[in-house]
């Protein structure tokens, strides 16, 4: 029997979990430095958005996972119809695969060192892994300008939107905490913040970016349905 999703009760779930988290990162930074408590009454490790391994990097891992895959649903139905741009969407899954994959793993983090010793960086470009990252952004934002430009208005404001506090957060804020990093390190309060609204921004754009892919989907594609299908083809 097939399942079928209210775009509605999915996009106010995906907003209730993006105040939670991100009420939960800040109460958990506060409780380390503000009211001297590690553990933060034992939730600190589960909530904190500046730990990886937790609940906030599951979730991340999870949404950006989403992306790929209704990502690819919308590319086999343009393959399979011939239609324009087919092949963009399809990279567009593998791009997104790749970032559930890194948010899991922190692939990123693993050039950074290596990077910054042997160009010799600090300041805002401490964590360098930007300066590789940020090519490749502006490279796929020039290869993918016209890709927007046919996407219906409403779609392609929405990606804009997902896009930029995306990568805002994930590149833009890493050169303030990086800089604060570099000069007063990691273990205090306004480092912590800084983490909270880096790691909240990557969430909340992909979370407009699967909302807005949802909608996609409901406006171009059909009704999505998940169901089960037997040997002879019934549900």
């Amino acid at each position: 029997m097939p399942i079928t999703f209210s775009l509605t009760k999915i996009n106010r779930l995906l907003a209730i979990l993006f105040v939670v988290l991100t009420l939960a990162g800040f109460v958990s930074e506060v409780s380390i430095h503000a009211l001297d408590d590690d553990w933060g009454f034992g939730l600190v490790p589960l909530v904190n958005l500046s730990y990886e391994g937790n609940l906030p990097t599951w979730y991340s891992a999870i949404l950006l996972f989403v992306c790929a895959l209704l990502l690819t649903v919308i590319a086999r139905v343009k393959l399979a119809g011939g239609l324009a741009y087919r092949r963009h969407w399809a990279v567009l899954g593998a791009i997104f695969l790749y970032l559930s994959l890194d948010e899991a793993v922190v692939i990123h983090e693993m050039i950074n060192q290596p990077l910054t010793e042997s160009l010799g960086l600090g300041g805002v470009l401490t964590f360098s892994w930007v300066l590789p990252f940020g090519l490749l952004v502006l490279i796929f934002a020039t290869c993918y300008l016209r890709f927007l430009g046919h996407l219906p208005a409403r779609t392609r404001r929405r990606f804009v939107l997902a896009g930029v506090i995306y990568v805002g957060g994930a590149l833009g804020t890493e050169l303030p905490v990086g800089w604060w990093y570099d000069r007063h390190g990691g273990d205090n309060l306004t480092y912590g913040l800084l983490n909270v609204a880096q790691e909240s921004l990557e969430i909340l754009g992909a979370t407009i970016f699967c909302a807005a892919l949802l909608a996609y989907i409901h406006q171009e594609v059909g009704e999505l349905r998940i169901g089960l299908v037997g040997p002879a083809g019934r549900d």
